[in-house]
């Protein structure tokens, strides 16, 4: 995790290598967040890398900013309005810096299946941790213990499910799942309607029990295309499937991994 002593790079040569054709050509279909988040994120990359910071020290900080982003979000059951703002404009800062690491790994050529993995830490704790903090300030306990399952279900049991191909069900629960609406969008709106004096608790129960509904529908729905319509279906190795998108795959370079 030392800094390294790198030769400077031009603005294009920089802008060749950190975001590479095919990535031009996935970001394209996606949505309107995406691109932008990539332009903000091209132009940190490039002075980070003048700096001699690399996507691993990147992809470290990220998880630091998760954890006070939480922390600082918990304050909303107490009505901190503003202290809670602040922990959602960082995790926004954390989703931007998801593009960030990738491209430093991508310029400075030390790409590697550690660098991807913890990468993917940073994304999947933020979106693990949105269910449980959620349900902790609900002041429910069994809506903490439900959400708990929640996390695990919608984070690595998704991704590791088994299905050829995802139907109206699975891309329906996708879009809720997309780290952005879980805490930029999501929050803003509990923040909001906080202001217009609807209690913290009441939002955070409702939010809960919304996920815990959405995560079971789904689950339900994994069941029957797996056990009961097609029981005899081969393994993912066997049938090669076209998995759930990771995390990587939603801001912007998590599949990319960088050492």
């Amino acid at each position: 995790m030392i800094a390294l002593d790198l030769e400077p790079v031009s603005w294009e040569e920089f802008q060749r290598k950190a975001v590479p054709e095919y990535i031009r050509i996935r970001e394209s279909k996606k949505n309107a967040f995406v691109p932008v988040s990539r332009w903000v994120a091209i132009r940190e990359a490039y002075v980070l890398h003048h700096l001699g910071i690399t996507g691993n020290m990147v992809s470290l900080f990220r998880i630091v900013l998760v954890v006070i982003s939480l922390y600082l979000f918990s304050r909303f059951a107490a009505g901190e309005l503003l202290i809670a703002f602040a922990g959602v404009v960082l995790m926004a800062w954390q989703l931007n810096l998801d593009s960030v690491d990738g491209a430093l790994a991508r310029v400075q050529d030390r790409a590697s299946d550690f660098g991807d993995a913890l990468d993917n830490l940073g994304i999947d704790y933020a979106r693990a941790s949105f269910w449980i903090l959620i349900a902790a300030m609900s002041q429910n306990l069994l809506l903490v213990i439900s959400s708990i399952l929640v996390a695990y279900l919608l984070v690595p049991f998704r991704q590791y499910q088994v299905a050829i191909s995802r139907d109206k069900i699975d891309r329906f629960v996708a879009n809720f799942m997309y780290v952005p609406v879980l805490w930029v969008i999501v929050p803003s709106i509990m923040l909001m309607a906080s202001v217009l004096g609807l209690p913290p608790v009441l939002m955070c129960r409702t939010v809960s029990w919304f996920y815990i509904f959405l995560a079971g529908m789904w689950f339900l729905s994994c069941l029957w295309r797996n056990l009961v319509t097609d029981p005899s279906k081969k393994s993912t190795a066997e049938e090669g499937r076209i998995a759930f998108p990771t995390a990587g795959t939603e801001v912007g370079d998590q599949s990319e991994s960088q050492g």
